[in-house]
């Protein structure tokens, strides 16, 4: 009797593959979206929690944690309503309470998912809300050096939680004289918004009463003073310039050069960060009069 061999032909193997990953295609965006409405149904668990557990403190206190008001952070809310064992920080959200007292919002907050965020206040409705761009978990968030500057906003972790606060920029609009300044005459400059020192300016030597902000020299080039000033028409606002702070009077300007030449390596320009001088050529020193190498 003849054995028969039976074998998968290639056209069936490449029909078998198809079939497999069409079935993928179609099954991971399925598990894919119930573990996301898995998360987001413990999300909304924890917020009933912890707003039936405000409903309690509510009435054994007559207010609601925290009072007086202030922000609570997934770390917080663990340890006031589930014994600190960890079971906020455990999931992929991260938990936040504002207000207190008299009312509440807690919420429930992801990003980087397809999870929604979620909120829940007093009335115990749960409500979606708009997803932060950042949000990190107290068991992950860790920040190289403990602290860097993302958009304008120092970032750190604080007791494993991502603080965020505004980074206090010193620019042209907010500029303030620094000590020295005040202990007596010192040189100071014209300069336009970006620092630079204004064509045909030198240094002038006063005090911080008349050059610093809204002193005397803010006047000069008003109509009370003929509309004429040493830099031009109009006052120095209206020029969109200021005086800047150059070193006191005995460590003598850097400026003269450029108002008598024009020259760029000649022109001085104040960092508002750093308040350090430069000119064209290089040379640097701070509000001291110190030469930096």
């Amino acid at each position: 009797m003849d054995k028969k061999i039976n074998a998968f032909t290639l056209i069936e193997i490449l029909i078998a593959l198809a079939i497999i990953s069409a079935l993928t295609a179609v099954g991971v965006p399925i598990v894919q979206n119930i573990i996301t409405e898995s998360k987001e149904s413990t999300a909304k668990d924890n917020l009933r929690s912890i707003a039936f557990m405000q409903q309690d403190q509510y009435r054994e206190s007559r207010q609601y944690y925290p009072c007086p008001k202030k922000t609570i952070n997934t770390n917080q809310i663990d340890k006031q309503f589930f014994s600190g064992k960890g079971e906020l920080s455990s999931g992929d959200y991260s938990y936040k309470i504002t207000g207190g007292c008299s009312t509440f919002n807690a919420s429930a907050l992801i990003s980087e998912s397809k999870a929604k965020c979620f909120m829940i206040d007093q009335s115990r409705v749960v409500s979606t809300i708009e997803c932060p761009k950042t949000v990190a978990k107290v068991s992950n968030c860790t920040i190289k050096g403990g602290t860097r500057i993302s958009g304008g906003s120092v970032v750190s972790c604080v007791n494993g939680q991502l603080v965020t606060k505004t980074l206090n920029t010193k620019n042209f609009s907010n500029y303030k004289p620094p000590a020295i300044a005040g202990q007596g005459n010192g040189s100071w400059v014209v300069v336009d918004s970006n620092g630079k020192q204004v064509k045909g300016q030198g240094g002038m030597v006063c005090s911080l009463s008349f050059c610093g902000p809204n002193g005397g020299i803010y006047q000069w080039g008003s109509a009370s003073f003929g509309g004429n000033a040493p830099w031009g028409k109009g006052t120095l606002s209206q020029n969109g310039y200021k005086v800047i702070f150059e070193a006191p009077s005995n460590k003598g300007s850097m400026a003269g050069n450029y108002q008598s030449s024009g020259n760029q390596k000649d022109q001085l320009t104040y960092n508002f960060q750093t308040g350090i001088w430069s000119r064209g050529d290089g040379t640097k020193r701070d509000t001291n009069g110190n030469y930096i190498k």
